[in-house]
């Protein structure tokens, strides 16, 4: 099963964050040559300029942690030390046609990525109140974000008990994506259960693109 890697990592020593960028497009390509073409691209964070977002894919999990425990590993990542301090790493399924499909389906192309991880409370119950709730709240999001594709998907790699949904968004600005949430606590009841009822809690960023 194909797979989208998101990695996340902050900036050390205050190094602004296009200047990261060669480095960045350099392991790129040396896992493109030697690995695996991930296709990456790079996003830094409107409220956060340190914090880098990486996103890429791999044919398996399995190819991804293979790379990780292989001798090559230092060999290619080895220009990101003392740049970068690893944060957080996810992985979440994609569709098998995922790479006929620009960008594996997410609104990369958009002027303002909107990243969303929403950590679900422990049983069934909540899991379902939480599904069926996420599903009226999407064509509400499509409808505001269109042409942009939302994507969504559950994170592979957590703790037995645990769940955490992810969800792109694309936006015009951050703005946007704001005043369209405050409609949302006003208009409709069922966005706020979704975070005081059915999650732990929220880890949400607006993105941008850092070849652009």
């Amino acid at each position: 099963m194909p797979i989208l890697e998101i990695a996340l990592l902050r900036i050390k020593n205050n190094v602004p964050a296009k200047e990261t960028l060669a480095i960045l497009q350099h392991v790129r390509t040396l896992l493109a040559e030697k690995v695996h073409p991930t296709k990456s691209r790079f996003f830094s964070t409107l409220e956060d300029p340190s914090l880098i977002f990486i996103i890429g894919s791999w044919p398996t999990i399995e190819a991804h942690h293979g790379f990780l425990d292989s001798e090559v590993k230092s060999e290619i990542l080895g220009s990101q030390e003392g740049v970068f301090m690893f944060r957080k790493g996810l992985h979440i399924p994609l569709p098998e046609s995922s790479e006929e499909v620009e960008n594996w389906g997410l609104p990369l192309n958009a002027s303002v990525l909107g990243f969303e991880a929403f950590s679900v409370k422990p049983g069934e119950d909540h899991h379902s109140a939480y599904t069926d709730i996420f599903a009226h709240i999407r064509s509400s999001a499509e409808e505001a974000t269109k042409p942009n594709p939302v994507f969504e998907s559950w994170r592979m790699d957590y703790m037995e008990g645990e769940r955490e949904h992810v969800i792109f968004t694309g936006w015009k600005s951050k703005k946007e994506h704001e005043e369209w949430m405050e409609r949302q606590k006003v208009q409709n009841e069922e966005f706020k259960n979704l975070k005081e009822q059915h999650s732990l809690g929220i880890e949400r960023w607006h993105l941008v693109d850092l070849e652009k």
